[in-house]
């Protein structure tokens, strides 16, 4: 699996008056850039409502019978595996996915018999899935994901410039001849 830093860099190409914004926020604040755009995203985030929730969330995790996207984002997180963090996003907040991660993740989900292994992709102690529905979930093989990751992003750029045409993974690797 992909390991996943403790940071991340992102560079971002914004106006002058937003730096000098986000400068003057800083000063005036005694915190730095970076602090300043985490709080800012971890408050937007939190005020974004996640929109058709599934019957497997767990009604202790909604506020005011809604999920918001921290919270999703969360409890989907698994450290060191994008890939499945990746997988719960797609339960929790699929919204949150680009589509071409969406076309991705339901392939997976959907090829499921080419990708079933023994790690499961919620556990019992994650508090925002019913418990019922973590011994439904699938469980999938990390390693035989990442074998075919490079053919799944060739699906999802696919999909994502052919969005009418209705092909699903495994004819995806037929017309490909991976399959």
């Amino acid at each position: 699996m992909a390991i996943r830093k403790k940071t991340e860099t992102i560079h971002l190409r914004v106006e002058p008056t937003t730096k000098a914004y986000l400068e003057a926020l800083g000063n005036a604040t005694g915190k730095t850039s970076t602090q300043v755009l985490e709080g800012l995203l971890e408050d937007a985030a939190a005020g974004f409502v996640v929109e058709n929730v599934g019957d497997y969330i767990n009604s202790a995790s909604l506020k005011n019978n809604r999920l918001d996207l921290k919270a999703a984002l969360d409890a989907a997180f698994v450290d060191r595996d994008i890939i499945f963090t990746k997988l719960r996003t797609f339960y929790l907040a699929k919204e949150a996915l680009s589509l071409r991660d969406r076309y991705i993740m339901s392939a997976i989900i959907d090829s499921k018999d080419m990708f079933l292994g023994e790690d499961e992709l919620f556990a019992e102690d994650d508090k925002v899935i019913k418990p019922y529905f973590v011994s439904e979930a699938p469980k999938l093989n990390s390693q035989a994901i990442l074998r075919r990751m490079s053919s799944l992003e060739e699906y999802g750029t696919f999909r994502e410039k052919n969005p009418n045409l209705k092909s699903t993974y495994r004819e995806f690797l037929k017309m490909t001849g991976e399959e």
